[in-house]
């Protein structure tokens, strides 16, 4: 083990460079709070100020999301398309969300799957929910069975 040895510079020693450093230190202290008061005046009585608030504006609001519809043919309807509101009419044996962001409504469902990540799907039942991907969010009726590959995945019972 290696020892260090502090050994004083001629002429100085240890109490007197201690005193010298506090004296700085003080110094720099008052100077820096100098610039917070005129000594000359009374001290600041004013009340601050609310600042102005904006009332957002129709520009500043979030983009609407685009609505659209699927149909549900031969029992099965796949959602292929990102960043949508889409409705599925009545029941659907079937559902496929192959997209991401995009936020489905369907009523009674068999088979859930879910390969996009980041959606939220609400139905009114379902039998079977497949994730494989992450981030998702399933709103039902129901507990449907839940097959769940990826992470961050959600069914929520209503």
């Amino acid at each position: 083990m290696k020892t260090t040895t502090v050994k004083n510079v001629p002429g100085t020693s240890i109490p007197a460079l201690r005193r010298s450093f506090a004296i700085a230190s003080i110094a720099l202290a008052a100077a820096g709070l100098a610039g917070c008061a005129d000594a000359g005046s009374p001290a600041s009585t004013a009340t601050p100020k609310p600042s102005a608030t904006s009332t957002p504006s129709a520009s500043d609001a979030l983009p609407e999301i685009p609505k659209s519809d699927a149909e549900c043919t031969d029992g099965t309807a796949t959602i292929t398309e990102n960043n949508l509101d889409v409705t599925i009419p009545g029941d659907c044996a079937t559902v496929i969300v192959d997209a991401s962001n995009t936020l489905v409504t369907v009523g009674a469902v068999q088979t859930l799957t879910i390969n996009g990540a980041i959606n939220k799907v609400t139905a009114t039942s379902i039998e079977s929910v497949v994730f494989t991907a992450s981030g998702n969010i399933v709103e039902t009726g129901n507990e449907p069975k839940v097959d769940d590959q990826g992470k961050a995945n959600e069914v929520n019972v209503k």
